[in-house]
């Protein structure tokens, strides 16, 4: 088989898992409060309460470290044909609003999302929402129930993915992962057309984005995750995020 072939079969299984990979994650780490979401000391690749999530069969993992401009820490992420993710379990209603700034360096030119051959982004802030594991397989439904009787709560099911984008996509495209399209959806935050290596601000609603991308009310988030990949095209991703900020509902 084609080295290509392989690497598109290996990224499939990795993406089939990824509900229970991230699941796993989610129980390593320690739950944070509404607030900022930061980040620790330079050169760890597991900052301040994030952890670090492989994907099974990706053979290479986004290189992360953390680096200090004055006194603000910030995670940079670098793929090269590789994969992987910070997860951070948090508690807060699903009403909350998210506030981030992000810069991206390298955007994969054909990182789009309209195929599993190009489900690489510069850059993706992922929100995890509590759910019903009950339509699930057999072994996502074993081990959610079983963090459950261990956490006290089903770890997220549904995610929200927003994304900085190569292709053609362009700002406020809202679309459904093409790996798993029932559980994750996916908001075009900026595109190939925004400036590089230029600090951008971000603010969203995911209740309003779960309610179009899913049809239904959004349940707690229990989760933020950071990835950067480029392992199905093969591609150069690299980008900066900012400490993330959960903030109340906007009034009516």
């Amino acid at each position: 088989m084609s080295a290509p072939r392989l690497r598109a079969r290996a990224a499939l299984a990795a993406l089939a898992a990824l509900p229970l990979v991230l699941a796993q994650g989610w129980a390593q780490g320690q739950t944070g409060a509404p607030g900022w979401v930061d980040f620790g000391p330079p050169g760890d690749p597991s900052p301040g309460g994030w952890t670090h999530v492989e994907l099974p069969s990706v053979g290479r993992a986004t290189d992360w470290a953390v680096v200090h401009s004055g006194a603000e820490a910030f995670v940079r992420a670098r793929a090269r044909a590789a994969a992987s993710c910070l997860l951070h379990p948090v508690d807060v209603a699903g009403s909350s609003r998210l506030r981030w700034r992000w810069r991206a360096h390298q955007v994969p030119r054909r990182g789009d999302g309209s195929s599993r051959a190009t489900d690489d982004f510069a850059a993706r802030v992922g929100v995890g929402f509590e759910g019903d594991w009950s339509d699930a397989g057999w072994l996502e439904r074993r081990r959610a129930e079983a963090l459950r009787a261990r956490l006290g709560r089903l770890p997220p099911r549904r995610w929200i993915h927003y994304v900085w984008s190569g292709g053609a996509r362009v700002r406020g495209e809202r679309f459904a992962s093409p790996y798993r399209p029932d559980d994750v959806g996916c908001v075009v935050l900026r595109a190939a057309s925004d400036p590089a290596r230029r600090w951008l601000d971000e603010e969203v609603d995911p209740a309003a984005d779960h309610a179009a991308l899913f049809g239904r009310r959004a349940t707690r988030i229990t989760a933020l995750m950071l990835m950067t990949d480029a392992d199905d095209t093969g591609e150069l991703a690299e980008a900066l995020y900012g400490p993330l900020e959960l903030l109340p509902a906007r009034g009516p």
